[in-house]
């Protein structure tokens, strides 16, 4: 099954451009607008690791949700509800599964980057990030085993 069944290729062309013309203007006006209460954009800590100050952590979470996470849903479940056999369904479940645990990732450092706005000590946190993200070998092996295989009937 390709992707140009579900979604047709200027409707996938035309996403991928609104896409980056809204990521692209939101950090655009990030980056120029004046910051007289310190809440735009991203500074370091002396230790080098991020600090995502609030509107910065608002635009990261809102844009990744509403432009990445929702539609890989929406899509996901839509091309889920298409197919027929239980096998096929399956595997996609497994590839669905994979997909929003590697979000998760990606999820637990936008809180860690934001914690540090608030000067908590994130050593643990952040050492509990990194036990996690081994957890990717796994999302990546049902993404894999879910749709890398060549999708059969």
């Amino acid at each position: 099954m390709e992707s140009t069944i579900i979604f047709s290729i200027k409707r996938q062309n035309s996403s991928i451009l609104i896409y980056g013309t809204i990521l692209f203007s939101g950090m655009l006006i990030l980056v120029l607008l004046p910051d007289p209460f310190n809440i735009l954009g991203v500074d370091l800590t002396d230790e080098g690791a991020p600090i995502y100050k609030p509107l910065f952590f608002t635009y990261v979470i809102l844009f990744s949700a509403a432009f990445v996470v929702i539609p890989v849903i929406r899509s996901s479940l839509k091309i889920y509800t298409s197919f027929e056999t239980m096998a096929i369904k399956k595997k996609w479940l497994y590839y669905f599964i994979g997909s929003l645990g590697s979000f998760s990732i990606f999820y637990f450092i936008f809180i860690g980057n934001f914690m540090n706005y608030f000067s908590f000590d994130t050593t643990v946190f952040r050492l509990i990030i990194n036990i996690y993200s081994i957890s990717v070998v796994l999302w990546v092996l049902l993404m894999y085993y879910g749709i890398g295989f060549k999708l059969k009937q």
